[in-house]
């Protein structure tokens, strides 16, 4: 559209985001048609309104009644409000689905549309597209028409058929493209200098956000440990700690490491390190090239105004740098020390924490990661049956007794029970060797002496023998026999290493890292690992899902648009109601799915052996159509 064929400016904005309040102080200034008083107000008749179209009420406190009124969007045919067609539009554009787009009206302060609503729209919007894409392609190829024929020198006419030559090529299910909202927008130079205010603000945000957590955790800990505390008393507590990186790999420029209490589940601490700044390296660059002299006075305004850089390292060292300054600043930030670290097993933040001795003489502990440790059988004996396998020894062939896949998942099964079951370091060595040796064992060589005894023992041959009963055939008993003259000598030092003592002692506490991976997705879910991000957002939107995960989305909301200076309303509150049962529901319904799954896997388990206790005993004697 050219100059001349713009429209008025007030046609540039029909539609925008606007402050119901502020609407009422301009209708103040107006006169009552009936008592010609300057007494109006507006209100909003929420029983009235529709989604996102609200019913506004001039009403008059003098005469006491409704003077006029409307709807803020007009009703197109079919009963659609034109907002709500162009916010799911705009939405449909910028790869937005209903639960996103509510959670982006929550955030706003507005009305929101139901998504079987906002599905409804979006099927109406997809059965014109058809049209939608005869009136793009009709201006198209009469372009491409023109220009061929002003190419060719020869005129045409619309029944004229014209050869051309094109390119083509296929494409398959990729991320939409951002496209234009449809309300009055805002210029990307102030959308980024807001957006600078705000993380100008993220440390007094942080301080909030963790303040009323931490002091939950000093609370907790206290109740449980029956002390009185003040907010000078310094707490020994044990801790999860992890890091994670925005891009997979070991590449990534920003990495994140988070401190959660074991005993509340709570995260206390949280750090965003990124050895990469975009301004640096775009600005800065062209800057140092030209003028040294400008380029340094620069710099030192850059790094005051909020540099995105502030680690130098490898990426895989992030969580180590993260994890020092963590536990550094642990006693000045919230009067906690963190003793005890859960870890999932790799030293080096271990080491180096040690190293910097935060605590002075105090040590700290570290306690293993259950999950981590259960897996470690599996892996070592995969790789056991490998190097066998170099050196031509066969220890997974398809003989009964064997390292099969099928043996060593139901062994790493076996070793994980064993570990979570036993309380103390010496039980769980028993308990691991036991797992062995069980499988080991035949008729004619009984290995039960690991086994638990008494009559509620999983071993079969201890539980007879506690009720004076003859044990069952090993053959029907045990599910993973091993052979043990073929395996004992490569298999027994690896189960030797696992059970070790010092090893089932940092197992004691039974810890595991599930709230740090928990809330690893939570903070990717808000940052895609496929997209590029600086420091400051990735920090920012971490608060928001460090918020969410501590305590909800209800509270979450609410304290950080205080934090930000923002007021709350009716709208958004009730949005993150909503969000907040749905997550309850799908917890529940999960948790629901996964008990029913479990029942049935039970069931199958004691028919397959009640089945084989017949056949063992010579078939079934009793049942319908036995003779």
């Amino acid at each position: 559209m050219s100059p001349e064929e713009e429209p008025p400016l007030q046609q540039h904005c029909e539609r925008t985001i606007i402050d119901v309040s502020q609407v009422g102080n301009l209708v103040s200034q107006l006169s009552c048609s009936s008592c010609a008083s300057q007494t109006l107000e507006v209100r909003v008749n929420r029983a009235k309104s529709k989604g996102m179209s609200l019913k506004l009420e001039a009403f008059c406190t003098s005469c006491n009644s409704v003077v006029a009124s409307t709807f803020s969007s007009k009703q197109e045919e079919g009963s659609v409000y034109t907002v709500h067609k162009a916010a799911v539009l705009s939405a449909l554009l910028c790869s937005l689905g209903p639960i996103t787009f509510r959670y982006f009206c929550q955030n706003s302060n507005m009305p929101a549309l139901h998504p079987k609503t906002f599905n409804k729209i979006a099927d109406r919007l997809f059965k014109e597209q058809d049209r939608v894409d005869r009136i793009v392609f009709e201006e198209t190829v009469a372009k491409v028409r023109q220009e061929h024929a002003r190419d060719r020198g020869i005129d045409i006419d619309e029944e004229t058929i014209l050869d051309v030559a094109v390119s083509y090529d296929g494409t398959w299910l990729t991320r939409g493209h951002q496209s234009h909202i449809g309300i009055g927008s805002l210029h990307p130079k102030t959308f980024n200098k807001i957006a600078d205010r705000l993380f100008k603000e993220q440390d007094r945000v942080d301080r909030i956000v963790f303040e009323e957590t931490v002091a939950k955790v000093r609370q907790q800990h206290a109740r449980d440990r029956g002390i009185d505390i003040d907010e000078d008393t310094i707490l020994d507590i044990a801790v999860s700690y992890d890091g994670t990186w925005l891009t997979r790999g070991h590449q990534s420029h920003i990495g994140i490491g988070c401190v959660i209490d074991v005993l509340t589940g709570l995260v206390i601490d949280c750090l965003v390190l990124s050895d990469f700044c975009q301004v640096c390296a775009t600005t800065g660059k062209i800057k140092r090239q030209g003028h040294p002299d400008a380029y340094r006075r620069w710099l030192e305004t850059h790094k005051e105004e909020g540099c995105d850089k502030n680690y130098d390292g490898t990426s895989g060292m992030m969580e180590v740098k993260v994890a020092e300054i963590l536990w550094l600043r642990s006693i000045e930030r919230h009067k906690l020390r963190y003793v005890t670290l859960v870890s999932d097993g790799d030293s080096k933040a271990y080491n180096r924490i040690c190293e910097v001795a935060p605590y002075g003489e105090a040590q700290i502990e570290k306690e293993e990661c259950l999950n981590h440790v259960g897996k470690r059988l599996g892996t070592a004996l995969r790789n056991l049956v490998s190097d066998c396998s170099k050196r031509k020894i066969t220890l997974g062939g398809r003989g009964k007794g064997t390292l099969t896949q099928k043996a060593i998942r139901k062994l790493s099964i076996y070793y994980s029970r064993a570990i979570r079951s036993a309380p103390t370091a010496h039980e769980k060595q028993r308990a691991v060797l036991a797992s062995l040796f069980h499988c080991y064992s035949t008729d004619n060589n009984p290995q039960h002496q690991f086994c638990p005894v008494g009559k509620d023992s999983f071993c079969f041959y201890q539980s007879a023998l506690a009720k004076k009963e003859t044990p069952g055939p090993h053959s029907v008993h045990i599910h993973t026999p091993l052979n043990r003259k073929l395996l004992h000598s490569y298999i027994y030092p690896v189960y030797k290493r696992l059970s070790d003592p010092a090893l089932m002692k940092r197992c004691q506490l039974a810890a595991t890292q599930n709230a740090n991976e928990s809330l690893h997705n939570a903070i990717w879910s808000k940052c895609s690992k496929e997209k590029f991000y600086t420091r400051r957002t990735v920090r920012f939107r971490a608060t928001s899902a460090i918020a969410e995960f501590s305590a909800g989305p209800v509270w979450a909301h609410k304290k950080l648009m205080e934090a930000y200076g923002l007021a709350t309303g009716a709208d958004s509150t009730r949005l993150a109601r909503q969000r907040q049962q749905k997550r309850l529901d799908d917890s529940q319904y999960a948790a629901k799915k996964k008990m029913v799954k479990r029942r049935q896997q039970r069931r199958e388990a004691r028919r397959k052996l009640l089945a084989e206790l017949q056949e063992a005993k010579g078939g079934q004697a009793y049942g319908a159509g036995i003779a």
